[in-house]
């Protein structure tokens, strides 16, 4: 089994119930065939990854977390992440889990350190979750049915929820926190939503608070206090995101690819572009591209 995992890099349909649930299992240099994946990226998801072998260092709010073979860490997508150091016999499971799957799923109590306070959640393989579980789950989810990657992700969170209810009740779980609600959080689930499916067109924040059924005051505080971070953050992350991944894998204009990612002129773009990566697209596609 190890060695077949060795040899490829696969993507795992969805199960009916999340559909933009995402798992993969990479090998160590196919990871970096995706280049966002390595450049400081955010997205809208709880990422639970199981290490199989080798070792990785994962560059995660301002710390520096080494992983190594039967290491488990889940920790918040929202919060910009890279992967600085890779080796070559690298395999991990990586499960990229939507906000709206966690509701009623997970403490509140470590839920709000993980979407807030930016401290991932860290475990290993044992006789909780051993070696041979993780890998029936990567043969799950290859045979492509939807109801067998509905019980790896159910088998997941209940694996997650009994490892941080047992940090709580022994005093594991640090500080206190102004928890996050369950309304909140499908409510945030919501605007991120329609915020990775909207971000490329003109959208506003009232729009996104829309589809949360909010108004716009309300809708920002409540994916301020739910996520730690702003909607026009987000939006702008997301947009920037995207102009990054095209500047890096194609020759497109630039002009072509700020309205493609959602800016509303290319001036805007240049200036959003500057301030968040202190470098000009041209020069950003340069250094990518070298």
């Amino acid at each position: 089994m190890t060695q077949v995992l060795s040899s490829y890099s696969n993507d795992f349909p969805s199960p009916q119930s999340h559909s933009d649930f995402h798992a993969s299992c990479y090998r160590g240099d196919a990871i970096f065939e995706t280049p966002q994946v390595h450049s400081g990226e955010r997205s809208g998801y709880l990422e639970f990854w199981a290490m199989l072998s080798g070792q990785l260092a994962l560059s995660y709010s301002d710390r520096i977390y080494a992983l190594a073979a039967g290491d488990l860490i889940c920790f918040s997508a929202v919060h910009a992440h890279s992967l600085d150091e890779i080796s070559d016999d690298c395999r991990l499971l990586r499960m990229r889990i939507p906000l709206a799957a966690l509701v009623q799923s997970l403490p509140l109590g470590e839920l709000t350190r993980l979407l807030k306070d930016a401290r991932p959640f860290r475990s290993s393989l044992d006789a909780r979750l051993s070696f041979s579980k993780v890998l029936n789950w990567v043969d799950d989810l290859r045979h492509g049915h939807a109801e067998l990657t509905a019980l790896v992700l159910d088998e997941a969170l209940l694996f997650l929820r009994r490892c941080m209810l047992e940090s709580s009740r022994t005093g594991q779980a640090g500080a206190p926190l102004a928890m996050v609600s369950q309304r909140g959080l499908q409510q945030t689930a919501s605007m991120v939503e329609f915020i990775a499916a909207q971000f490329q067109s003109d959208i506003t924040i009232n729009d996104i608070a829309d589809a949360a059924g909010l108004h716009k005051s309300a809708a920002m505080a409540v994916f301020k206090s739910t996520l730690g971070t702003s909607i026009l953050s987000f939006l702008t992350d997301m947009r920037l995101r995207h102009a990054k991944t095209q500047l890096a894998t194609s020759n497109r204009q630039v002009a072509g690819i700020a309205y493609d990612s959602g800016f509303s002129s290319l001036t805007r773009f240049y200036e959003v572009f500057a301030r968040y990566t202190a470098m000009t697209p041209s020069d950003y596609r340069r250094a990518a591209q070298s």
